[in-house]
């Protein structure tokens, strides 16, 4: 029965220098632009508005159907 050998990977300069500039590249942060807005931090104003006009739109229609059908029940 043969025994299968076992050889080291083999690695040539060209994929070394690759690698390296890779991991380089890749560690080094890049600074954010100036002036640009942080999407994560703030929301945009008209989403806001409509978000707070679907909010109060919503909860005077759900104190409409209260209403309804509590006039409803005592008659």
């Amino acid at each position: 029965m043969p025994e299968t050998e076992k050889t080291a990977p083999t690695t040539d300069a060209t994929t070394d220098a690759t690698d390296t500039a890779a991991r380089a590249a890749s560690a080094t942060p890049v600074p954010a632009a100036k002036g640009v807005m942080d999407e994560e931090k703030t929301f945009p104003v008209g989403l806001v508005v409509r978000l707070f006009a679907y909010l109060v739109a919503g909860h005077i229609l759900a104190f409409f159907l209260y209403l309804l059908f509590t006039v409803g029940a005592k008659g």
